[in-house]
């Protein structure tokens, strides 16, 4: 009954598309999963303003720009806990797959969807403190942390050097 309840949009046009449409295609999933290929941004925006979880099981994502648009609309998002994702998303705000062996990760993100299916509270729960997070990395934000960064820097360069 869950794959009555999934619709997995999968944009993209990399050299396994064609692999994963025919893993689809054997394994029943058809009606599950549509395939946009490459997108206009308009069309992958009004696909995410309709999500409620945005997927990212990639090994060679670091930060990527879907990662910080599906966090300031409030998704919370399914990673792989490592490198920049790592440093930006909280287990309160994101579902974080260790990077382990394939199979190991592999069934933590199926334990992972079968959880939120079973409990979608916990995708409203993460969804709050992912809008939490959203503002924490906002623009002014960031403004304002680089901003006092520097005069930090100056200051203690200026104390090292007496002035």
């Amino acid at each position: 009954g869950y794959l009555k309840r999934i619709s997995l949009n999968v944009y993209g046009d990399g050299y396994l598309k064609s692999r994963m449409e025919e893993f689809c295609r054997v394994h029943g999933l058809e009606d599950a999963v549509v395939w946009h290929g490459l997108a206009s941004r308009e069309d992958v925006q009004t696909h995410l303003r309709n999500s409620h979880l945005n997927l990212i099981p990639s090994l060679s994502e670091a930060t990527s720009t879907i990662l910080w648009e599906a966090t300031s609309k409030g998704i919370p998002c399914l990673v792989l806990n490592h490198y920049g994702m790592a440093d930006v998303l909280t287990k309160d705000s994101s579902f974080l797959i260790d990077v382990t062996s394939y199979n190991r990760i592999v069934k933590n993100i199926a334990f992972t969807l079968i959880e939120v299916l079973n409990d979608p509270n916990v995708i409203r729960s993460k969804s709050e403190k992912t809008i939490e997070l959203a503002k924490k990395y906002s623009w002014n934000n960031q403004i304002e942390f680089f901003d006092k960064a520097y005069d930090a820097a100056v200051a203690l360069f200026e104390e090292k050097n007496g002035k």
